[in-house]
């Protein structure tokens, strides 16, 4: 029996991040969920568990924080997930002007908003290029 294809999905949690993880459990992949909010990615695991039949692992994680994506990738690596196709989604957005804004938040949206995705990005590549397969989703916050 051959393998269902895996799909990593950052802030799935609601929104764009939870259609798409719908969609994709509906093309039969199965499923690793990220976002803060574990609360809201155990209720969207359980439906797509038992609507499309497929393994959905839930990953409570704040991306923003510093070296969390590198060691999202490394408890990934160590349970020997295979990421096929990765949507980077989670995203935060600050509003005024960037003068005003709290320093602390600013990194964490850019740690977000392109650190996160650019460490995820890399660290999937070379199993993708090994393997001639595998695609990727940047969505813009």
């Amino acid at each position: 029996m051959t393998a269902r294809p895996t799909a990593l999905i950052t802030g799935a949690s609601s929104g764009i991040g939870a259609e798409l993880a719908r969609l994709f459990a509906g093309d039969a992949y199965d499923l690793v969920l990220v976002a803060r909010s574990a609360r809201p990615l155990e209720d969207l695991s359980a439906e797509l568990r038992e609507r499309h039949g497929v393994s959905v692992r839930v990953l409570a994680r704040d991306l923003s924080e510093p070296t969390s994506a590198a060691h999202l990738w490394d408890e990934l690596m160590a349970a020997r997930v295979q990421v096929d196709v990765i949507v980077n989604n989670a995203g935060v957005g600050l509003y005024g002007p960037v003068w005003q804004q709290d320093a602390d938040a600013l990194d964490r949206m850019v740690r977000l908003n392109v650190s996160v995705v650019t460490t995820l990005t890399r660290l999937a590549l070379p199993g993708m290029v090994s393997r001639q397969s595998g695609k990727i989703l940047n969505l813009a916050s």
